[in-house]
């Protein structure tokens, strides 16, 4: 079977919302949740953006690129509210899949757009 790149962006996508959902988890379950709301929130945004854009890109969605832009800016806000928290080694693995979902996205972007200019 040849390599499917996409394959590649779905499973960083998948990981990315399973770091999150982690965060979340163990973000409640601190005596100091209170203080970590802001963190919980984004963490649940970014899941589950980022399950709905691997959704999409399995599926070749025509709206795909649009849909990876603003996974990549809900990754990026995730990964910098998560950084506050680094001493929490969840939110550090949050934060780490965050950036690094953030960036796959960036670089297909290009790619999904040229291949719809291809088809037209």
């Amino acid at each position: 079977m040849a390599y499917d790149p996409k394959l590649e962006l779905v499973d960083i996508l998948n990981t990315c919302a399973l770091k999150c959902d982690n965060c979340v988890d163990g973000c409640l379950l601190e005596k100091s949740a209170h203080s970590l709301v802001l963190c919980i929130k984004v963490n649940i945004d970014c899941s589950a953006v980022c399950r709905l854009t691997a959704s999409l890109i399995s599926r070749d969605s025509p709206v795909s690129s649009d849909v990876l832009g603003f996974c990549a800016i809900v990754c990026e806000t995730c990964a910098t509210e998560c950084e506050k928290h680094s001493s929490l080694v969840y939110c550090q693995l949050s934060a780490d899949a965050c950036r690094a979902c953030k960036e796959i996205c960036l670089q297909h972007i290009d790619s999904i757009n040229s291949l719809k200019r291809d088809s037209f």
